[in-house]
C-alpha cells in the first residue's frame, strides 16, 4: 500500500526540475518553496448580460442561507464500513429519512458537548453555540446512501467513535465557498470573469482555441481533435454509451501536450474514483512513467484504496491524504493495544503529525507544477477557489490548470459550474448527460425562473437533438452496457 518509492508532491523539485510547463513564476508557495503551478488565461469570452451576475448571486446567496442550518440527526445504529486500504469508515445509520444528495459528501458530521449533555436543546440553543464548544466525536462526510439514509465518515479523531443518539451535521460546506464566490468583498476582484462563463453555461458559446506556435502536438482522440481545439466543450452520452471510459482515454492523450496540466471533477466519490481510475488505466500504455512518479493523482479522504490497487493504478493515492489517513488509521490501532502512557503519548503525537500533514497535503498538490493531471470531487475542487494563492491569480488573468473537465456535469449547477470554470486557463469541458438527474436545489422551486436557472439547470440543460449541435458538443452514440438486440 505505501510505497518507498517518492512521488512527485513528495520531492519538491530545485527550479528548472519541474516538466515543460507553461507556468508564469511570481506566486512561490512559501512552505515548499516552488513557483505554484500558473497559467496565462486564454479564454475568452462576451461580456454578455450583466443581470446576470446579481440573478446568479442573489440566487447562490438563497440557497446557502437555506442550507446553511444545521440540520440534527438521530443515530440509531454505528458500524464499522471499511477498514482494509481505505482507513476505518464508520457507518452512521440514521433514524430518520433525509433528502441526501451529492452535496453532503465533504460535510461534517459531529456531536457538540453541549449537545450530548442536553440532547434536547432547541435549534435557538444550537446556533448559539460557542466556536470552541469541545467535539465528542466529528468526521468527513465521504459517501452518502439516501435509500438506507446512511452516512460513512471518516473521523478526526480515531480515537473518538460515533455514539448513538443525536449528532448534527453542516452540509453546507460546498455552498459556503460557493456564495464567497459571488458575495463575499474577498471575491470582488474575481468576480469581475465570471458574467462571460455564466453566459457559456446557458450554452451555444464554444470559443476557439488559439492556435499555438511550433509544431502541432496531437494531443485528442482521433474523434476529438476538432472538438478538443474548443475552450467550452461538451462530452455528451446516455448512460452506456461510455463517457467515463473516453473521458479517461482523452485525458491520457491530453498528456502527449507537455503544456497541459489538468483538473477532472466529479461529484460523488464514487464516480471521482471512477474516473480517476479511467484515466490512470489509459496512461498505464502511453504514459507509464507519468503514472508511476506520480504526476497522476487522486486527492481527497473518500478514495477507495482497493479499487485502485486492483487496477493496478494505487500510484495515483501514493502521499495523497487518502494514503496519510491510511497511516493514522494504522496508528490508531496500535493507541487502542498500547498500554504503557509514553508509547500513548508518543502514538497520538505521530497521529497528530500526519493528520497535519493530511489537511495541508491536497492544496501542495493542487499547487504543485509538477503534478500534471489532478482528479478531486466537486468540494474539493470547490474549497481550490478558497486558496490565497489561488484567488491572485484569478485577479491577475491567470489560473492554475490550463482544462478543468466536470463529469457528471447534469449534476453540477450552473452557478457552480461557472465557479469552477474559472480554475482553467485555456479549455473547459463537461461530460455527462442532459437527460439525467438536473442539479439539486433546496430553494430554486419558490425563486422566480430568472434565478431558478442558476441553480436547478446545468451546464447541459440546453441541449436537446444532437443534430442541432456544433463540433464542440461531440455524442456517443454507441449502447455498450444493452444487449446487441436491443
Amino acid at each position: 500500500m505505501n510505497s518507498d518509492n517518492a512521488t512527485a508532491n513528495d520531492q519538491w523539485p530545485e527550479d528548472g526540475d519541474h516538466p515543460d510547463l507553461d507556468c508564469v513564476p511570481g506566486i512561490v508557495d512559501d512552505e515548499s518553496g516552488f513557483a505554484v503551478a500558473s497559467f496565462p488565461v486564454e479564454l475568452s469570452f462576451s461580456c454578455g448580460d450583466e443581470s446576470l451576475l446579481p440573478q446568479a448571486s442573489r440566487s447562490v446567496r438563497q440557497e446557502y442561507q437555506d442550507s446553511a442550518r444545521w440540520q440534527r440527526l438521530t443515530c440509531q445504529s454505528v458500524s464499522v464500513y471499511a477498514e482494509r486500504d481505505r482507513g476505518v469508515i464508520y457507518a452512521v445509520q440514521t433514524l430518520t429519512a433525509v433528502d441526501f444528495d451529492w452535496r453532503w459528501e465533504g460535510a461534517v458530521a459531529f456531536l457538540p458537548e453541549t449537545l450530548r449533555r442536553h440532547p434536547d436543546a432547541s435549534d435557538h440553543e444550537l446556533r448559539n453555540l460557542p466556536y470552541d464548544d469541545p467535539q465528542v466525536w466529528s468526521g468527513e462526510i465521504i459517501e452518502v446512501d439516501s435509500a438506507r439514509g446512511c452516512l460513512y465518515v471518516s473521523l478526526d479523531d480515531p480515537e473518538r467513535i460515533p455514539q448513538t443518539g443525536v449528532f448534527l451535521v453542516r452540509p453546507f460546506e460546498f455552498l459556503r465557498t460557493l456564495n464567497s464566490v459571488y458575495n463575499e468583498p474577498a471575491f470582488e476582484e474575481v468576480r469581475r470573469v465570471l458574467p462571460g462563463r455564466l453566459v457559456a453555461t446557458l450554452g451555444g458559446v464554444h470559443p476557439r482555441i488559439a492556435a499555438r506556435s511550433g509544431p502541432k502536438i496531437e494531443a485528442a482522440l482521433p474523434e476529438l481533435r476538432q472538438w478538443w481545439d474548443f475552450g467550452w466543450s461538451i462530452l455528451w452520452g446516455p448512460p452506456g454509451t461510455g463517457k467515463t471510459y473516453t473521458a479517461g482515454q482523452q485525458i491520457a492523450a491530453a498528456l502527449n501536450d507537455p503544456n497541459e496540466r489538468i483538473l477532472v471533477i466529479s461529484t460523488t466519490n464514487r464516480a471521482t474514483d471512477a474516473i480517476a481510475v479511467s484515466i490512470g488505466m489509459a496512461a498505464k500504455s502511453s504514459h507509464g512513467d507519468l503514472l508511476s512518479s506520480g504526476q497522476l493523482l487522486r486527492i481527497g479522504k473518500g478514495a477507495d484504496w482497493s479499487e485502485f490497487d486492483s487496477r493496478g493504478v494505487e500510484s495515483m493515492l501514493q502521499n495523497t491524504e487518502a494514503d496519510l489517513l491510511v497511516q493514522v488509521d494504522d496508528l490508531a490501532k496500535q493507541l487502542a493495544s498500547a498500554d504503557a502512557s509514553d508509547d500513548k503519548a508518543g502514538l497520538r503525537n505521530q497521529i497528530a503529525s500526519l493528520q497535519r500533514r493530511a489537511g495541508d497535503r491536497s492544496r501542495r498538490i493542487v499547487l504543485d507544477p509538477a503534478v500534471r493531471v489532478v482528479v478531486c470531487t466537486a468540494f474539493r475542487a470547490m474549497s481550490v477557489l478558497d486558496l490565497n494563492e489561488v484567488r491572485q491569480q484569478i485577479e491577475s488573468d491567470f489560473a492554475p490548470f490550463t482544462t478543468v473537465m466536470i463529469d457528471e456535469g447534469g449534476l453540477v449547477s450552473r452557478a457552480a459550474v461557472a465557479a469552477l470554470s474559472m480554475l482553467a486557463s485555456r479549455r473547459v469541458v463537461l461530460v455527462g448527460d442532459s437527460r439525467q438527474l438536473a442539479p439539486i436545489s433546496r430553494i430554486s422551486r419558490i425563486l422566480p425562473q430568472r434565478y431558478q436557472v442558476w441553480l436547478a439547470g446545468s451546464a447541459l440543460g440546453h441541449l436537446r437533438e444532437f443534430e442541432s449541435e456544433t463540433t464542440a458538443v461531440h455524442m456517443l452514440k454507441v449502447q455498450r452496457r444493452m444487449h446487441p438486440d436491443l
